[in-house]
C-alpha cells in the first residue's frame, strides 16, 4: 500500500507537468509518468516474486534470528499489561 500511495502521489504531480506549454517538458512528463507506473507495478509484483524465489541469505538469517529471540524470550505480557 505504501508503494502505491507514494507512486500515485508522485505521478499525480508529474501528470500536471505534462500540461506545460513547453513541448519537451510535456513529453518528458508523460514518459516519466509511464516509467513511474511501470516501476510501481514492478515494486508490487516483481520484487516480492524475486524475494520468494531467491530467498536472500541476509533476510532469512535476520528473520530466523528474530524468531529465535522471540521464542526464547522469558517475558510475556499478561492481559493486564504486567510482565510475568
Amino acid at each position: 500500500m505504501a508503494v502505491t500511495f507514494t507512486a500515485t502521489t508522485i505521478v499525480g504531480g508529474i501528470v500536471l507537468w505534462s500540461f506545460s506549454s513547453l513541448r519537451f517538458q510535456a513529453e518528458m512528463a508523460q514518459l516519466l509518468s509511464i516509467l513511474m507506473v511501470i516501476n510501481m507495478l514492478g515494486g508490487i509484483t516483481v520484487v516480492p516474486a524475486f524475494y520468494s524465489v531467491f530467498r536472500p541469505k541476509v533476510a532469512t538469517s535476520l528473520l530466523a534470528a528474530d524468531q529465535a529471540s522471540r521464542a526464547t524470550s522469558p517475558t510475556t505480557k499478561s492481559a493486564s499489561g504486567d510482565t510475568a
